[in-house]
């Protein structure tokens, strides 16, 4: 083989290499699928609470505290994900966080359907996001879920 047809052959085992690593591997996503699911459905009921539609009497504080557990549980159970997986709970926790500096603005014992309007895009993150990790991963999708629809 020529020098050149032999530097073409290791760019793109290079290049394959570079993706692979940057995506923390092919399969890595769905690796550990029945540990990783496990431990989504257990911080699943953390997630209803939040939401306007899953809790239509709920209350900011009540949101906000929900989504102080489940980033809490996501820190706690960081171990049980590999990097592909954890940047994707990731990201829901990101917008959790996110979700919980806008409740602080409002009142405490207001409920969620008072401030829809500013709460939405929100918690259609949240929704958007979570759904994103248990179908990238493989997990059943959990039931609150078909409350929304996909987008």
């Amino acid at each position: 083989m020529s020098r050149q047809r032999w530097g073409r052959v290791l760019a793109c085992a290079v290049g394959v290499a570079v993706v692979t690593a940057g995506c923390g591997g092919l399969s890595s996503v769905s690796s550990n699928q029945d540990d990783v699911c496990a431990t989504l459905a257990q911080m699943e009921p953390a997630i209803p609470p939040m939401l306007t539609l899953t809790n239509p009497e709920g209350t900011n504080i009540q949101a906000r505290y929900a989504a102080a557990v489940y980033v809490k549980m996501a820190e706690d159970n960081r171990s049980s994900f590999n990097d592909s997986q954890f940047r994707l709970l990731e990201r829901v926790t990101t917008v959790m966080e996110q979700y919980q500096e806008v409740l602080v603005t409002k009142g405490d014992e207001t409920p969620l359907a008072n401030n829809q309007p500013a709460f939405d895009s929100f918690q259609m993150n949240i929704v958007a996001n979570y759904r994103i990790l248990v179908d990238s991963i493989g997990c059943p999708t959990p039931e609150f879920l078909d409350q929304f629809p996909k987008t």
